[in-house]
C-alpha cells in the first residue's frame, strides 16, 4: 500500500511543511537506513533499559556530550531535562515528581523562550515538578 493511500483511508490531508522539524507535523522524515534499521530492531526482543543504556552511549560519543537520551518529541526532551535538573540524580527526588519536595524546584529560562510550539515550554517543565 502506498503510503498516499494509507493516509487517505484514515481520511487525512496531505500537507505542506514550511515550518521545518516541527513535532506536530510529524517531526521529520527519515531515512531509509533509519527505516531499515526501525524494521530490523522491531522483529527482536531486548531489554529496554539496556537498549537506552546504549543509546545513551552511543548519542554522547556523536555529539560529544555527557550522556544522552532518546525521546519521542522536543516536548519530552524538555521534560526530562527539566526532572534531571530538578532531581540531580536522587532517587528519591525522582519518585516524589511531579511535585519535588522543595528546592531545588525552580528554573529560569529567557523569555524570548517562553514559546508555545504545540504545547507550552513551561507547561512541559511544570510536568516535571518546575514552579
Amino acid at each position: 500500500m502506498q503510503s498516499t493511500e494509507f493516509f487517505e483511508q484514515l481520511g487525512l490531508r496531505r500537507i505542506v511543511n514550511a515550518a521545518g522539524k516541527l513535532t506536530m507535523l510529524g517531526a521529520s522524515t527519515q531515512s531509509t537506513t533509519v527505516s531499515a534499521a526501525m524494521l530490523e530492531a522491531a522483529q527482536h526482543f531486548v531489554d529496554l533499559g539496556e537498549l537506552m543504556q546504549a543509546a545513551d552511549r552511543a548519542i554522547a560519543a556523536a555529539t560529544g556530550a555527557e550522556a544522552g537520551f532518546v525521546t519521542s518529541c522536543a516536548a519530552a526532551g524538555i521534560t526530562i531535562a527539566t526532572a534531571a535538573c530538578i532531581t540531580r540524580g536522587d532517587l528519591a527526588r525522582t519518585e516524589q515528581l511531579p511535585l519535588p519536595p522543595g528546592p531545588p524546584d525552580q528554573m529560569i529560562i529567557q523569555g524570548g523562550h517562553k514559546i508555545h510550539f504545540g504545547a507550552r515550554l513551561t507547561q512541559v517543565m511544570a510536568l516535571a515538578g518546575r514552579r
